[in-house]
């Protein structure tokens, strides 16, 4: 059975997440983030916005049509993209599915390990999510692009038939995947910086968030401008949340020192 994207409707999100806030905004962690009501409340709005315009788009947007499908010409697609147009194929896309949920458990336990901070890397993650796929719903409502499997008659009428079959750009698995395993990376580096391994996140993720979208255009549910779009989206969410929330810490250290009869100090500041 095909896993369906993470499209939780707006109202819950922001229902559940209201909860969270009200037993973390005015509470500072220590290192390495800092919580705010003002602060949560814009980007839960923001993103509750971004659902809500979606929403309203959708309610004047139809089901395609079999005149539609049989008018659809490959030529029209853009060039770099035109090669994946009628593209199909079921099993690839059930694995994407299989990825996208992994990669989604991947912050859960990273916020699970740091107890202390749960419930603000809760809060960070669930903003993620939220401002993430509110873009993602937006886009699809307002680009209105058919999907590859839309231009090939091996795949189910019904399916060609469907509204989703219409919401192509850009693609939500890329965004959700690419969201979750940039902000994993993002926290761990936050939390480790010195960390020899720090490398080796920051590559398993983007080689995941990559991975991962492929997938999807391997599976004919995305064009690769689709895929790049949504990988460039989620990650851009997916670093912005930390890096927003993230309080620099400034350590200072005095060395003395003695040198041919001269003493004095050093003061070194540490970011």
């Amino acid at each position: 059975m095909r896993l369906a994207p993470l499209r939780i409707p707006c109202a819950l999100i922001l229902a559940a997440l209201c909860v969270l806030l009200l037993t973390t905004c005015s509470l500072t962690y220590a290192s390495p983030y800092q919580t705010s009501c003002t602060r949560e409340m814009t980007y839960l709005g923001v993103g509750g916005l971004l659902h809500l315009g979606g929403a309203i788009k959708a309610s004047s947007n139809t089901d395609p049509t079999v005149v539609e499908l049989e008018n659809l010409d490959r030529e029209d697609v853009p060039a770099f993209d035109r090669a994946y147009a009628g593209r199909w194929d079921p099993d690839v896309e059930r694995l994407s599915d299989i990825f996208l949920a992994s990669s989604l458990v991947l912050p859960t336990a990273l916020i699970l390990s740091k107890k202390e901070d749960a419930k603000a890397l809760g809060l960070m993650y669930a903003e993620t999510l939220v401002l993430a796929t509110g873009g993602v719903n937006l886009s699809k409502e307002v680009a209105q692009r058919y999907r590859p499997f839309a231009y090939s008659d091996d795949a189910p009428l019904s399916q060609r038939l469907d509204r989703d079959a219409k919401r192509s750009f850009l693609s939500g698995h890329s965004a959700e995947i690419a969201s979750s395993l940039v902000f994993a990376a993002k926290v761990y580096s936050d939390y480790y910086p010195d960390s020899r391994y720090r490398s080796y996140v920051w590559g398993a993720a983007i080689i995941g968030a990559l991975s991962g979208s492929w997938l999807r255009v391997e599976g004919g549910w995305h064009f690769p401008s689709d895929a790049v779009a949504g990988v460039l989206w989620g990650g851009l969410v997916g670093y912005s949340i930390p890096a927003l929330h993230h309080t620099t810490q400034i350590r200072v250290s005095i060395i003395p020192f003695v040198h041919e009869g001269q003493r004095g100090a050093i003061i070194v500041k540490r970011f």
